[in-house]
């Protein structure tokens, strides 16, 4: 015969088991992915890029890695004025070692996954953050290097969304915004 204490705990335990049985997930967490496969398309200001983008929310708190292609006209064509993408590379190491002799490992990146990065994953919008390298020329902002990408997609249909891509250069923020098209998976959004 069960206490009083037990018979609660059992409630309680399946209330909570009912209660995720049938309410589902509230919002995207830990694991929580999207995909984008190249060549989907961006319209923006009368502008088309072709573009890619994966990522997956590894906890949480919104860390996660992410991948990055864009560019604009086809995914293929060369010489655009403008394209972006998602790079990692080595950590930036300084070496104090004996007075007068400082050194430090040399700084390398590539296009490609970026790791450890704020990707949020909430229902059917993606807010990310990542490292980048952009190649912007005339009419845009003359810009080649390094930069800080911020992306925000909201998934519309299993083919279309709205994007945001704002990238901080030397040279100041690039955006482009618009509608997307292209096959779309977003568990948590269906």
């Amino acid at each position: 015969m069960l206490s009083r204490m037990h018979t609660a705990a059992l409630s309680v335990l399946l209330s909570l088991s009912f209660g995720c049985l049938v309410g589902g997930p509230a919002k995207a967490a830990q694991s929580d992915n999207i995909t984008i496969d190249p060549p989907a398309n961006l319209s923006s200001n009368g502008q088309d890029f072709a573009f890619g983008l994966r990522a997956v929310q590894n906890n949480d708190m919104g860390g996660g890695d992410i991948w990055l292609g864009f560019r604009k006209g086809g995914w293929f064509e060369k010489g655009t004025n403008f394209s972006a993408c998602s790079i990692h590379g080595d950590d930036a190491i300084a070496d104090a070692g004996n007075a007068g002799s400082e050194s430090g490992r040399g700084l390398s990146y590539e296009c490609g996954r970026s790791y450890g990065m704020s990707v949020k994953i909430d229902k059917c919008q993606l807010t990310a953050q990542l490292h980048g390298y952009v190649h912007s020329d005339f009419p845009n902002p003359a810009a080649l290097g390094p930069s800080t990408i911020d992306i925000k997609f909201e998934k519309k249909s299993p083919t279309s969304g709205q994007l945001k891509v704002s990238a901080m250069t030397l040279a100041g923020k690039i955006e482009f915004e618009g509608k997307t098209t292209g096959p779309i998976s977003m568990p948590s959004c269906p």
